[in-house]
C-alpha cells in the first residue's frame, strides 16, 4: 500500500491524489468528484496504481475517504 498523506499534492487549484487502492479511488470519484487522470500499469500490463484529480473543495472528504479502512 502506498504511504497516502505523502501521495496527495496541490495540483493547480485542485489536488492530485496518487494510490494503489482501487475500491477507495472509485469512492473518492463518486462522492468527491474525483477525476481518474492517470493510470499505471507494469511491463507486463498490469494496472497497479492511479492519479486522480480532486476539486479544492471536496479534499479533506477525500483524505477522509483514503484513512477509513
Amino acid at each position: 500500500m502506498v504511504n497516502q498523506q505523502k501521495n496527495i499534492w496541490k495540483y493547480f487549484d485542485d489536488w492530485k491524489i496518487h494510490s494503489d487502492q482501487k475500491r477507495k479511488l472509485n469512492k473518492i470519484c463518486k462522492e468527491a468528484n474525483g477525476n481518474f487522470c492517470t493510470e499505471y500499469f507494469t511491463k507486463k500490463g498490469k494496472l497497479f496504481a492511479w492519479d486522480i484529480i480532486v476539486p479544492n473543495e471536496n479534499i479533506n472528504l477525500a483524505r477522509k475517504i483514503l484513512k477509513s479502512s
